[in-house]
């Protein structure tokens, strides 16, 4: 089914239906400053996730998604890469977009915006990864991993669309790049944002995270 432009939530609702995970997104004001709630700074406008845990968020259920767009119906529409089982090719300037298109790029689905990004289906082997500033012309993104805007406005006031219906299968030039990242990457464990500075033990633990504390009193836990 082809991805009408409509409303953010009916868009959102569009891409869940085919198997996309979906999440909220920061949206701009006329001028392309922060328009939601969370004000954010320049660089972050009209891309940032509005939900706790970001991309982590991401979901196909219509119910969550509603309740999402209710709260914020100006939201851009984002869509998680690895758990919908995409990879985008993200061209970030003229030259970028002649290489990629002498590498190859078979027609597909294309999220335009500022520049254009191509939509393909990641292989069961792909690397769940992002590759930024790829190629002769370092403005080539191959992205794996993470969330791209698919829907709403660009800071710059550029409408962010969907063009084509068909998402085409991923070109081998892509599959190769990030497999040869992939093999040379060490996956580093993620570690909360409040993740003490030093390993703790348990009771230190519990006291970091406040599910225990110290009287004040006679120093007991």
């Amino acid at each position: 089914m082809p991805i009408k432009s409509d409303t953010p939530l009916v868009v959102a609702l569009q891409l869940a239906d085919r198997g996309w995970s979906v999440l909220p997104l920061c949206w701009s004001k006329v001028d392309g400053s922060c328009d939601c709630p969370k004000g954010h700074g320049k660089k972050n406008t009209g891309k940032a996730p509005l939900t706790p845990r970001g991309v982590k968020d991401a979901t196909k259920d219509r119910a969550v998604i509603e309740g999402w767009w209710a709260e914020w119906p100006s939201a851009n529409v984002g869509v998680a890469l690895a758990s919908s089982g995409l990879v985008a090719i993200d061209c970030d300037s003229l030259e970028a977009l002649q290489e990629a298109s002498g590498l190859g790029l078979a027609p597909t689905v294309c999220r335009m915006s500022h520049w254009p990004a191509y939509i393909y289906l990641a292989n069961d082997d792909t690397p769940q990864i992002r590759l930024i500033h790829w190629g002769k012309s370092n403005k080539i993104d191959l992205l794996a991993d993470g969330y791209l805007v698919f829907h709403g406005k660009h800071q710059s006031g550029r409408p962010v669309y969907l063009e084509w219906d068909d998402v085409a299968l991923l070109p081998q030039w892509v599959s190769d790049a990030l497999h040869s990242k992939g093999e040379t990457t060490v996956e580093i464990p993620e570690v909360p944002n409040d993740a003490p500075p030093v390993v703790l033990s348990a009771t230190g633990g519990d006291i970091w995270y406040g599910r225990m504390a110290v009287d004040g009193e006679d120093g007991r836990v």
